[in-house]
C-alpha cells in the first residue's frame, strides 16, 4: 500500500469523506488515520518502508497453504446442507463473516432442493453468487412484490423462501414474510457495517425463538488466519464481540473524546462493544 507522507497524512483531506460528511469539500479524518497507522505499526507481518530509510521487513510466519475452491462443498458446508435438505419446517438463519461461502452454500442448497423455491434480497444483483452456484433458473421476487403476493395470493406451493442479505431488511417486513412460508432460510453477514449487525439477531430471535442458527467459520476465499484479514478486522473492529450489560452491576459514566482513542485505544473498542 502506497500512502502519503507518514507524519502529515492525518492532516490531508480524505476524498471518501464526501460520501458521508455532507460537506462540499473533502475533510481530514485525523483520528481514523492515526488509528490506522497505529494498527499497521503494531502488526509484525507488515513491511514498513519509509522513503529515504531502510525497510522494516516483516517476520516470516509459516502457515498452511491456501487451497482454491474446486466447486464442491466443504465439510462444514456439507453438514449445513444435510441439515437444511432434511428439514420439514422451520426458520433457519445462516450467518458468516465475508469469504466463508454462505452465498455459495445457498446456491448449492437451491441446486439440490426439490420443489418450488423463491429468492428475495434487497436488490437482484446481490444474489449473483447464489445464482452462479445454483445451476438452475432462480425465481427472484423483490421484497415489496413478495409481500404483495403474500397478501393477495396463496403461497402454500412454495417449499422454501431464501432471503439473502437478511440483515438489510426491516425486521417488521421480515416478521410479516416469515408468517407465510413453511420453510425459510435467511443468510446474512452480521459483522461490520451492513444492515443492523448483531442487533438483527437479537430482534429476530426475540420474535422467532424457535429459529435455528447456523454459522460458517472456515474461510474459503483465503487461508485460515490470513494476516491481511486479521489486520483489517482489527482496523475496522469487525471481530468485536458485543457486550451484554448486566442490569444489577453498578454503572459509571465517564467522558470520552475522540482524542482519548489515541492515548487509550481500549476505550474505543469497549465503546464499540456496547454500540453493537
Amino acid at each position: 500500500m502506497l500512502v502519503p507522507h507518514w507524519d502529515s497524512w492525518h492532516r490531508m483531506p480524505d476524498r471518501d469523506s464526501l460520501r458521508w460528511s455532507e460537506q462540499k469539500h473533502p475533510i481530514p479524518t485525523p483520528y481514523f488515520i492515526s488509528h490506522f497507522q497505529r494498527i499497521l505499526l503494531s502488526h509484525q507481518e507488515v513491511a514498513y518502508w519509509r522513503q529515504g530509510s531502510s525497510p522494516q521487513l516483516p517476520i516470516d510466519i509459516k502457515r498452511p497453504k491456501w487451497r482454491a475452491p474446486i466447486g464442491q462443498p466443504t465439510s462444514e458446508q456439507q453438514t449445513i446442507l444435510n441439515t437444511l435438505l432434511s428439514a420439514k419446517t422451520g426458520t433457519w438463519l445462516l450467518t458468516a463473516a465475508r469469504g466463508r461461502g454462505k452465498s455459495t452454500l445457498a446456491g448449492m442448497f437451491l441446486s439440490q432442493c426439490s420443489g418450488v423455491c423463491w429468492v428475495t434480497a434487497p436488490r437482484q444483483s446481490a444474489i449473483q453468487i447464489l445464482k452462479n452456484h445454483s445451476g438452475k433458473e432462480i425465481t427472484f421476487v423483490a421484497p415489496d412484490a413478495l409481500l404483495n403476493d403474500c397478501l393477495k395470493h396463496q403461497v402454500d406451493h412454495v417449499n422454501w423462501l431464501v432471503i439473502d442479505e437478511a440483515a438489510s431488511f426491516p425486521i417488521a417486513l421480515l416478521s410479516k414474510l416469515l408468517g407465510y412460508f413453511q420453510r425459510i432460510l435467511l443468510t446474512t453477514t452480521i459483522d461490520g457495517y451492513e444492515g443492523t449487525g448483531h442487533a438483527f439477531v437479537l430482534k429476530l430471535f426475540s420474535q422467532f425463538p424457535k429459529a435455528q442458527w447456523l454459522t460458517l467459520n472456515q474461510p474459503i476465499r483465503w487461508a485460515k488466519s490470513d494476516p491481511l484479514e486479521q489486520m483489517l478486522n482489527e482496523i475496522m473492529m469487525l471481530n468485536t464481540i458485543p457486550t451484554e450489560l448486566e442490569e444489577h452491576l453498578p454503572k459509571k459514566i465517564i467522558a470520552f473524546t475522540q482524542s482519548d482513542e489515541l492515548s487509550q485505544p481500549r476505550f474505543l473498542q469497549a465503546f464499540y462493544k456496547i454500540a453493537l
